[in-house]
């Protein structure tokens, strides 16, 4: 769904899984903005038993798709998140790829351990910076510098050409 100012909106994360059940009876529960009923684990049973596969195929992490419930974190969301970004972008640039790639990747361990840290990435690739998926090469980060600061090498370059012109003109 598109929302107000163009900007793309999950609608449906589909299934989830509590990660840490909160007790009760922990402080830490009292501290939370959300009723205790709603930070438990449901009953279990139902279409999302613990060990049921359900899922969008090529949206989930390898882990789920082989149904190892004891083995899915925030890691699983990424590759999630990953997946979204490649459709969404059908010819990336290299760096976007990379992202892609990482957050994707078939080991859990390889993949970016927080959504945060994918985020970041993007917001560096969006920003012109280096993003750490991405290795680069001296030519990708000149090149990156140049775009970051077109402005400057511009009017340096039309200096340049206008004192050239201005040279070889008084000399004839």
């Amino acid at each position: 769904m598109v929302g107000p100012f163009g900007e793309v909106l999950v609608m449906d994360w589909g299934l989830s899984k509590v990660l840490q059940p909160v007790d009760r009876n922990s402080p830490q529960s009292a501290k939370s903005d959300l009723p205790v009923s709603e930070q438990i684990a449901p009953p279990a049973g139902g279409p999302t038993a613990h060990g049921t596969i359900l899922g969008t195929p090529g949206y989930m992490a390898p882990e789920q798709a082989r149904g190892e419930v004891d083995q899915l974190d925030e890691r699983a969301d990424v590759y999630a998140l990953g997946a979204i970004l490649r459709f969404l972008l059908h010819a990336p640039a290299k760096a976007v790829r990379a992202i892609c790639d990482k957050a994707m990747s078939q080991d859990p361990s390889l993949r970016y351990a927080t959504a945060a840290e994918l985020e970041r990435d993007i917001a560096s690739y969006l920003d012109g910076l280096p993003v750490s998926a991405y290795p680069e090469g001296p030519f990708t980060r000149a090149w990156r510098w140049i775009w970051r600061n077109r402005i400057w090498v511009v009017l340096i370059l039309a200096y340049l050409v206008m004192r050239a012109l201005l040279l070889l003109f008084q000399r004839r």
